[in-house]
Order: C-alpha cells, then sequence, then structure tokens
C-alpha cells in the first residue's frame, strides 16, 4: 500500500516498477567513471558519452562505465580504494579545509567532535 504510488508513477513513465530515483545513471557515471579522482570535484569527460551509447540502461552502463578506466575492473577497483583511503584522510577536499585547520578559528570544531569521533560511526553507515 504504502509503495502504491511509486509503482503507478514508475508504471506511467514505463520506468522499472520498484525504481525510486531516475538519477542512477549520471550519479553512477560521476562516482565511478575512469576520468575520475576523489581529490577533484569535476563532471568526468566521459558522462556524455556513456549516457549516449547506453541510453540510460542500468546493466549497460555499468559495464560502459567499468570498461572507461584503462585497466577495466582492475582500475575500476583501484578507484573504489582510493576513494576509501579519501574516506579516512581528516582533509576536506571540497572546501579546502581540515578539522585541524578549522579548530584555530572555530570554538564549535575546537570543542565538537573530533574526526576520529565522526570517522567510527560513518564508517558502518557507508558500508
Amino acid at each position: 500500500m504504502a509503495v502504491s504510488p511509486l509503482l503507478i508513477r514508475n508504471s506511467l513513465v514505463k520506468a522499472s516498477l520498484l525504481s525510486s530515483s531516475n538519477r542512477f545513471a549520471e550519479t553512477f557515471i560521476e562516482g565511478n567513471a575512469g576520468g575520475l579522482s576523489p581529490y577533484h570535484l569535476v563532471i568526468p569527460r566521459e558522462i556524455g558519452s556513456i549516457l549516449y551509447e547506453t541510453h540510460g540502461r542500468t546493466l549497460p552502463l555499468i559495464r560502459a562505465t567499468v570498461a572507461s578506466h584503462p585497466d577495466g575492473v582492475r582500475g575500476w577497483m583501484g578507484l573504489q580504494l582510493l576513494k576509501l583511503r579519501c574516506l579516512l584522510d581528516p582533509y576536506e577536499s571540497p572546501d579546502n579545509l581540515s578539522f585541524y585547520f578549522v579548530e584555530h578559528f572555530s570554538p564549535v570544531v575546537r570543542f565538537g567532535l573530533r574526526y576520529w569521533m565522526i570517522l567510527p560511526p560513518a564508517l558502518p553507515g557507508l558500508f
């Protein structure tokens, strides 16, 4: 009963019945394409060609995104490990700041939670 509006909407737009989002395609490419680096906030140049080639269909899109890495699956796995390494780094690349730098200026950060306090509950949330 609770998902009936979703089922009706998806049947009307000819989407997968249990699909809850139409943003998977570009989100997956932006997070997993071959030209991606977790340290830089850029839109991968492969996004247009992958979307055009696969028409946004899920399995072909995943295959094409993984294939966009020079080493294929091996390169994609390396990217995942690099993203995990970035997660463990206290440096905040989006705003070029870190907890340790900001605590010199902000009493909220100085007397608030420490990075090591935030990371343990964040990891189970990730998985």
